[in-house]
């Protein structure tokens, strides 16, 4: 009798089928703590399937870390995304808590470049949380908002960078393009000529 077991395409058929279900284990939703709506403002986020060493146990370790000085913050914590792996939930938003400021700035820089200009404010926005006198942070940020279109928040990010270091010549460039924007050409020429100082 012939044996179909040791037929490679069997079992490369096998092996579709088993990264198909893997596939569809890992998805990333967004959750609202009340759970009647799965609604979002954050858009275009991806989940990763997890390493198989992990485990949902493993993340609710890590979590039983994440300390919350307000109760309130839970609320708003669990208004994020939640990744979903295998039967585990990890809230996006404490995920990115657990992640370095240089690796999320990475992120944000990567994103940013890839002109995903939503996730690159989550993740800088959670630099910022961290520590909001960190300028190059703070340049990110009002870049980030004049690709948004929210030249008045450009503005406002690049003035607190340059509370901080006035002679962050990136600053005002920035801020002259966002003045231009607004139709205050005037303005806009006043700091282009603070950038060229």
């Amino acid at each position: 009798m012939l044996s179909l077991q040791s037929d490679p395409r069997l079992q490369q058929y096998h092996h579709n089928q088993l990264f198909q279900q893997q596939q569809q284990q890992v998805q990333l939703f967004p959750y609202n703590h009340d759970s009647s709506s799965l609604n979002s403002d954050f858009g275009g986020a991806v989940a990763a399937p997890a390493p198989a060493s992990s485990s949902s146990s493993a993340a609710a370790a890590a979590l039983s870390n994440v300390k919350l000085s307000d109760p309130n913050e839970a609320d708003e914590l669990w208004g994020f995304w939640l990744i979903i792996v295998v039967g585990g939930f990890v809230p996006y938003k404490v995920a990115l808590l657990l992640v370095d400021d240089n690796t999320l700035m990475a992120l944000a820089h990567q994103n940013y470049k890839a002109g995903n200009y939503k996730q690159a404010l989550e993740h800088s926005s959670v630099v910022y949380e961290r520590n909001p006198c960190r300028t190059d942070n703070l340049l990110l940020l009002g870049a980030i908002h004049y690709q948004l279109h929210d030249y008045d928040q450009c503005i406002a990010k690049n003035e607190e960078a340059l509370r901080i270091d006035p002679h962050f010549a990136e600053c005002y460039g920035n801020m002259a393009n966002a003045w231009k924007e607004k139709g205050n050409i005037d303005t806009a020429i006043q700091y282009y000529l603070f950038a060229i100082e």
